[in-house]
């Protein structure tokens, strides 16, 4: 989750424990997913973040109607962000030679 202290307005990242320690292949993946898809929310949504003032606050914009879009769009900017670059050019220009 992305917290914002009230005091400071710094903005704070917090990651599972558990995800954090699994040193696994599938651990360290999710691990960086997460912390993309954080990322993605500060990058995407800061205002929603910063408009957070209390515990309250934060379940109320995890109720509202439109947070699944929310998360959506976090997950799928985390994912570009993820995604290995030189795969995506060697497959783009293969697919582009296709076309042209």
């Amino acid at each position: 989750m992305v917290a914002r202290d009230r005091e400071t307005g710094h903005l704070f990242v917090f990651i599972d424990e558990a995800l954090a320690d699994d040193d696994s292949r599938e651990g360290k993946a999710r691990f960086r997913m997460a912390v993309a898809e954080e990322l993605a929310h500060i990058h995407l949504h800061r205002p929603l973040i910063v408009a957070v003032d209390s515990p309250e606050g934060f379940c109320e914009l995890h109720r509202h109607p439109q947070w699944q879009d929310v998360e959506r769009d976090a997950k799928l900017f985390a994912q570009m962000l993820l995604m290995p670059t030189k795969r995506l050019f060697d497959e783009s220009r293969e697919t582009f030679e296709h076309i042209l």
